[in-house]
């Protein structure tokens, strides 16, 4: 669950910095290393409070596994990265700086193949379990119960900070989804605004080719993206970003491979900031507002 989670917390991070989209809701283009505005000052206020999260909910788990005969490592969340004045120009809604970098990268999807040495590429494994060395010392019935009462902690945890009883995490997960379904659909789905900047959006792509099938503000937002991610999934067969085989972790298809794709994705990309200008921007704003809120009356911020 853990690692699932962190999965997913991390594409949704990277696939944030790489859509900014410009605009007129960021303001207009930014010089290179201006402070944070708009979309980026969102993003930073979410990072922050989702690190503040960890960092409480690793210490408590501290104390819990200790509580239950284990030692336990806590994560530290650090990408291991230094974020560039082109790419933080890139989070204040430069939609000049965004065309540059898709210009050569696309999404970043494909790129990851064809430039796996390039900067915007590079960051350490902050997400290996800091753990590892730990269990890999345990005998295995040793380990399962590490992870048993990991889980449990984790519960427990959860439970304090919500001041609810919940009977496991797939069941606190799944309630309060069934929450954040109905808020998207009438907060984001129901906005006049975004109702019509979406259509104009999607109207924009018909016009140059593309179909567009979805129609909810929530669901446009990465309509694109997720268009080029069924075509990596088809083409990796659905092997993900990295394959590890004998120790050694490498990538699913070469930079030759990958190049056609790239250039596929390329085309699909520019398209995208074009007719998402005016759109994106205010969109996820709306969405990262929405999901603070949420959050913070669900316990999960």
């Amino acid at each position: 669950m853990k690692m699932r989670t962190m999965a997913l917390l991390a594409a949704g991070a990277v696939l944030l910095t790489g859509c900014s989209g410009g605009g007129p809701a960021t303001g207009g283009d930014q010089e290179p290393g201006a402070e944070p505005t708009g979309l980026a000052a969102a993003m930073d206020k979410a990072e922050a409070r989702w690190k503040k999260q960890s960092q409480e909910t690793e210490a408590a788990l501290v104390v819990c596994m200790k509580g239950k005969g284990f030692t336990y490592s806590p994560y530290t969340w650090d990408s291991g990265r230094t974020e560039t004045p082109e790419q933080k120009a890139r989070r204040n809604g430069d939609y000049e700086a965004e065309k540059r970098f898709r210009t050569k990268f696309g999404f970043g999807t494909f790129a990851r193949m064809v430039f796996p040495d390039d900067p915007e590429f590079k960051m350490t494994n902050s997400f290996t379990d800091p753990n590892e060395k730990y269990l890999k010392g345990l005998p295995e019935k040793q380990r399962m119960a590490f992870y048993k009462a990991r889980e449990r902690c984790e519960l427990e945890a959860l439970q304090k900070k919500t001041g609810k009883k919940i009977k496991s995490m797939e069941e606190y997960w799944k309630s309060t989804q069934k929450v954040r379904d109905a808020r998207t659909s009438r907060e984001i789905d129901g906005n006049p605004e975004l109702i019509q900047l979406g259509q104009a959006y999607s109207t924009c792509l018909k016009g140059k080719g593309y179909q567009v099938t979805e129609t909810k503000p929530s669901k446009l937002q990465y309509y694109m993206q997720e268009t080029v991610w069924k075509d990596y999934e088809k083409a990796t067969k659905n092997k993900g970003m990295m394959i590890e085989k004998n120790g050694k972790v490498t990538q699913p298809m070469t930079p030759v491979q990958a190049k056609p794709y790239l250039d596929k994705e390329i085309k699909i990309a520019m398209d995208d900031l074009d007719c998402g200008k005016d759109f994106r921007t205010p969109a996820l704003l709306a969405s990262m507002r929405l999901q603070e809120k949420l959050d913070a009356e669900l316990g999960a911020g």
